[in-house]
């Protein structure tokens, strides 16, 4: 391991102008109280470094960290004009304590993008409740990447970051992995936050950004959410998701009788809007089937209003038109007010 020597080093180097360190794993050493106070300072004053790793590699590596260590390390290193990007903590034995101290600190940080925090079991349900709801709901947070793998989280702690992700629009991976404590009724509580069937209102406020939950076995309407949300036109996200939930083959369209006749067209050209040019459009059977959804819809639309439609015109005059899901595949003449905007 690293000698209080190697440290003093290593800190004097961090503090120097010249420093190009990017990239610093120090895991898997032990380290006193004195070394980490002097490594907070010196993580602090430099301008290089975006990613620090204290990882432990192995069981027998770990090294319990006081919570009072982590007082002069992370305040200091996590300042708000820190530079550090990514911080790397996995298997370091922290507590309620050090993750109260950590949620504050990030809840001041507005750079942190990724955030290890696997394998530390030590601390209550209670007191990773107390850090979601501390750092995640922060207007200032950019967590991009969140790691909790193997920390005994039950149904009830995954209920309550649900719910304070249903606020949240940065955080895109949730490392859940091997927290075999939780149910399908624990995971039901994402597919709610992911795809919330109460209104239509409520699906389109959903959460469309979180897309990976780690590698596990997860329930069939959960991973289908999750696909959806890895696209990356989020306006198509929502679209697809209120389709599927609201209006699957037309069954929900009566809900529409119920909007002003003036904002009507812009819902239906919202409805049958295709975003050419995104990865979304191409050819496959899954946007087939979405496509034609929508085909369907509007034709059933138009059949319980038939007042959307005009009287007369030169081209069907004096004949019984009929609209077909293959019409409006054409492009058939669809009322001007109906085009979109």
């Amino acid at each position: 391991g690293i000698t209080n020597v190697g440290w003093q080093t290593l800190n004097a180097y961090l503090q120097n102008p010249s420093c190009c360190i990017v990239n610093l794993d120090i895991g898997s050493n032990s380290i006193d109280d004195g070394c980490i106070a002097a490594l907070g300072k010196a993580v602090a004053s430099n301008t290089s470094l975006k990613a620090l790793v204290l990882s432990a590699d192995h069981e027998e590596d770990l090294v319990p960290i006081p919570s009072a260590a982590w007082q002069s390390l992370i305040p200091v290193s996590l300042h708000s004009d820190s530079v550090l990007q990514d911080i790397y903590l996995e298997s370091c034995h922290i507590d309620g304590e050090g993750l109260d101290v950590l949620a504050n600190a990030l809840n001041n940080n507005p750079r942190i993008k990724v955030l290890h925090l696997g394998d530390n079991p030590q601390a209550s349900g209670m007191a990773w409740k107390n850090f979601f709801n501390t750092c995640m709901q922060s207007p200032t947070t950019s967590l991009e990447a969140l790691f909790l793998c193997e920390n005994e989280l039950s149904d009830d702690v995954i209920a309550d970051m649900a719910q304070v992700l249903s606020n949240n629009d940065t955080l895109e991976v949730l490392d859940l992995e091997k927290n075999p404590s939780i149910t399908e009724s624990g995971w039901e509580n994402f597919s709610r936050l992911f795809c919330d069937k109460s209104s239509i209102n409520s699906t389109y406020a959903s959460n469309h950004k979180l897309h990976d939950l780690g590698l596990q076995e997860l329930p069939p309407e959960l991973v289908r959410l999750l696909g959806l949300n890895e696209k990356e036109n989020k306006k198509e996200v929502a679209r697809e998701k209120i389709l599927l939930s609201h209006f699957l083959d037309g069954q929900n369209d009566t809900d529409f009788l119920d909007v002003e006749l003036g904002v009507l067209p812009h819902v239906i050209s919202w409805i049958g809007r295709d975003y050419s040019g995104t990865p979304e459009t191409e050819d496959t059977s899954h946007n087939r089937s979405s496509r034609n959804n929508v085909r369907v819809l509007l034709y059933q639309l138009l059949k319980r209003m038939p007042q959307l439609l005009p009287s007369r015109t030169p081209r069907y005059a004096g004949k019984k038109r009929k609209f077909s899901c293959e019409f409006f595949s054409r492009g058939g003449d669809i009322p001007l007010a109906l085009k979109q905007q």
